[in-house]
Parts: structure tokens; C-alpha cells; sequence
């Protein structure tokens, strides 16, 4: 599916930032500052080679694991990122590219996103899991983000809203009865010398004052959805189970007790909804998983507490929920 059409929309979760907003403490290193792990790329500058959290408390991460670089110039600085588990380096075999990254390497300055699916085969008691960026020369950063994706079971309705707010601009009419512009805001601001969501070789290749307008937003139903892709079958951090009948026996370990909890469940309340303490943190949308163009993402929060259940049938929901685009 091309242009801008919605496909099977991808949620991605920036689990650092979410840690350290209920409070988790000692994963984040003294000498790097805090706002490198938020997911809004405020600020970029060249930072430690260590970029990332240790130790991340065990179960954060699923098989479902994300690494995104925003706002870098590691296509131009030569130096390219890693990640680290217990000390040592998780193989890039296997590692799938979104965009902009091979085996870590980006070739393009702009942001750089790739999946990688042993996150839990890496993850022990006693290890735990980091993001190194190896200092060539001078790279600047603004978010190195660590989390976990979510995609939707299926694609939403038909019955679906896309638009292009320009809400930062206000018209008036002079005393003499001219019309004037007053345009806050029209676009995302630039991640340092380049518009957000951009790749380039060099600047000049970019015009840097040209860049995309306004902020988007998508209205999205979806309709006969599973109660496990939605709920998920135990949303407390224990695995100890004393009814077991209605569950699937994937839901249920050797002894009868919960597989998963509300980490480590692939559902959407949470993978998404809990780790984003209801859309209050951002995360990056992709509203189609299967194209990944620069222009498909976009750093999102759920706008007004949206997200509305509606049971249809036995175990199934049609829910909506609206998106905002941030900065």
C-alpha cells in the first residue's frame, strides 16, 4: 500500500522514557543527560559513547524490540551504534532494517530504525541491555530510544480520518480591512540542521527551510478485535493463575500459572496503551508497518484519552482512537 494510505498501522514504544516516568531508578547513566532517552529529539549534540540504560529492569523488553537513533549525523561521522547485552555484543544477524541502518552502520544522516527479535534469548536475571554508539569522530545525537513495537492485528476501517491540522495560524482583519497572517507554528521543528523525519547525504543536498507543513492526525476504528489482542490474557506483573478455564493454552505455562504478564504480552493495552500511561508519553506511529519511507512516521500522542472499547460480541471489541502528531 502506497502514498499515505493507512495499512496495518505499527506502534512504537520508547520503554526508557516510560521507566523512568513511574519512577524507575539506577538504569539510566549519571553521565548522560536524561532528555537523550525521551523520545521528542529536543536537543542535538555529541554525547558518550555509552547512550543508553544499564540495567534495564528484566521483562522491559519482548521479542518484539525496538533500536531508534533521531536527529543523528552518523552517516557523515562514520561512527555507527550497537546493542549491548551483559557486556557483550548482540549479533546483527537476524536484525531486521526499517530504515537507515545496516548492521548498525547508517548511511544517511537523519534517523535510523531497526527491529530485533532476541531480545528475550539475551536478557538473563543478572544482564542487561544497552545501546553503545561507537566514537569514530564527532556524531551528534538528539534521542537514542530502546522499546518494544506493537502492530495491529488488522488494518482499521474504511471509515477512517487523515488530516493536516494548520492550527498555529490565526487570521485578522486590520482596521482598514486588510487580511493578516499570523502563522505559531506551521511544521515540526528542524532535529538540528535538517527537517524532522529527514535522510540526507549533506545538507545541501536538503533544503533545510523547505521542509513538510502542518501536524497530521488520523481518526481510527477497528472492528472485531480479539479480546487477546486487546486485553491480553493477565495484566498484573505475577504469573500466579487460579482460573484457568476461557484462557487459550498459550496463555497458560506447564503448571497452569499465567505464560505471560502485562509486559511481556503481545496485546495492545500493554505493549501501547500501558507504556504510554494512556498516550500521555509520545511514541513513533508508522500507520502502515509495510511501507517504511521517511514520510510514514511520525512522533504521536493519543489525543483527549481516546481510546474507547466496545465489546460487539463474545471476546470481541470494535475500539477507535485518535493521534496526534507532537513536537
Amino acid at each position: 500500500m502506497a502514498y499515505q494510505n493507512v495499512g496495518t498501522p505499527r506502534f512504537y514504544v520508547n520503554v526508557l522514557e516510560w521507566l523512568e516516568s513511574v519512577g524507575a531508578t539506577g538504569f539510566l547513566p549519571e553521565d548522560t543527560p536524561s532528555h537523550h532517552f525521551k523520545t521528542l529529539p529536543v536537543l542535538m549534540e555529541d554525547i558518550p559513547a555509552l547512550i543508553a540504560a544499564y540495567p534495564i529492569p528484566l521483562g522491559s523488553f519482548t521479542n518484539k524490540s525496538f533500536v531508534a537513533i533521531l536527529g543523528h549525523t552518523l552517516g557523515t561521522s562514520g561512527d555507527y551504534f550497537q546493542v549491548v547485552s551483559g557486556g557483550l555484543d548482540v549479533p546483527w544477524n537476524g536484525v531486521e532494517e526499517v530504515v537507515n541502518s545496516s548492521g548498525g552502520d547508517a548511511s544517511y544522516d537523519g534517523f535510523s530504525i531497526n527491529l530485533f527479535s532476541n531480545a528475550e534469548s539475551i536478557i538473563a536475571a543478572d544482564w542487561a541491555i544497552a545501546l553503545s554508539v561507537v566514537n569514530q569522530s564527532i556524531a551528534n545525537i538528539g534521542s537514542a530510544i530502546l522499546g518494544t513495537y506493537y502492530d495491529m492485528p488488522n488494518a482499521p476501517n474504511l471509515s477512517l480520518t487523515m488530516s493536516r491540522e494548520y492550527g498555529g495560524t490565526k487570521e485578522f482583519t486590520t482596521y482598514n480591512g486588510g487580511t493578516m497572517s499570523n502563522a505559531m507554528w506551521n511544521s515540526p521543528p528542524k532535529w538540528g540542521d535538517a527537517g524532522a523525519w529527514e535522510l540526507y547525504e549533506s545538507l545541501g543536498l536538503v533544503d533545510t527551510d523547505m521542509v513538510r507543513s502542518g501536524r497530521r492526525t488520523w481518526d481510527l476504528k477497528f472492528s472485531y478485535m480479539d479480546d487477546s489482542d486487546l486485553w491480553g490474557s493477565n495484566q498484573v506483573m505475577g504469573s500466579k493463575a487460579y482460573t484457568t478455564t476461557g484462557y487459550e493454552s498459550d496463555d497458560m505455562d506447564a503448571n497452569d500459572n499465567f505464560e505471560f504478564n502485562i509486559l511481556t504480552d503481545n496485546n495492545f493495552f500493554s505493549q501501547v496503551w500501558h507504556k504510554t500511561l494512556g498516550g500521555t508519553l509520545p511514541f513513533i506511529f508508522q500507520p502502515d508497518s509495510s511501507n517504511n519511507n521517511p514520510d510514514q512516521f511520525a512522533i504521536c500522542k493519543f489525543k483527549d484519552n481516546s481510546l474507547k472499547a466496545d465489546q460487539s460480541a463474545h471476546n470481541i471489541y470494535d475500539i477507535s482512537l485518535s493521534i496526534e502528531e507532537v513536537w
